[in-house]
């Protein structure tokens, strides 16, 4: 018996989520849920007996927001976190979780080098929509981050992925571990993607 698994587009999952929101659904009550859900999927996945320090990657946008709300659940369990956030111009809400997490004095860095020592990475740099390519200083930290030996967890989908295609924009996150959102994104069932998402 095989089971049917909902896979959506990006322009398919906008239009939910437009949906949800319309009706009522806060995005930053959203935004709570999705976080801790996959703060406590992380904490199983890396138990702080093993896996003492995270680093956390923070995009721009509500990916990024996602991964703050996740850094913050994590530094509460006792994991020491430490964010890469290299970006100035950022959404609100995402600037208001990063003003808290530096309240809490999770400290924030803008090169990836100040990362290696974690035990493991979460990837929340971008999520569904990308549509441009990688590139720059960005690009260099993704590449510099795919050689390390760390386990890698990616919110969504990995970043640089095109949610429909699966097809690497320019550079790419290669994830150990994909805690997809919602539903299945077109792109991670593709076969270019396959190399990137690692368990998902």
């Amino acid at each position: 018996m095989s089971i049917q698994v909902p896979v959506v587009s990006a322009q398919q999952m906008q239009e939910i989520e437009s949906c949800l929101f319309a009706n009522g659904m806060p995005v930053a009550a959203l935004m709570e849920k999705v976080g801790g859900l996959i703060a406590r999927r992380i904490r199983a996945l890396y138990p702080l007996e093993r896996f003492q320090t995270v680093g956390v990657l923070v995009g721009p946008g509500h990916n990024g927001a996602d991964a703050l709300v996740v850094a913050r659940e994590l530094s509460f369990k006792g994991y020491q976190v430490h964010i890469y956030h290299p970006f100035e111009r950022i959404k609100e809400l995402t600037k208001a979780h990063a003003q808290f997490a530096r309240s809490l004095s999770i400290p924030f860095h803008q090169s990836i080098e100040e990362l290696r020592s974690c035990d493991a990475v979460i990837d929340g740099i971008f999520g569904f929509g990308l549509e441009r390519s990688i590139g720059g200083d960005l690009a260099q930290a993704i590449q510099e981050l795919n050689r390390w030996s760390l386990p890698i967890v990616s919110i969504d989908i990995p970043s640089g992925l095109h949610t429909d295609t699966g097809e690497v924009l320019g550079i790419a996150v290669r994830a150990t571990q994909t805690l997809c959102l919602g539903l299945w994104k077109l792109g991670l069932v593709q076969d270019p993607a396959l190399e990137w998402t690692g368990q998902a």
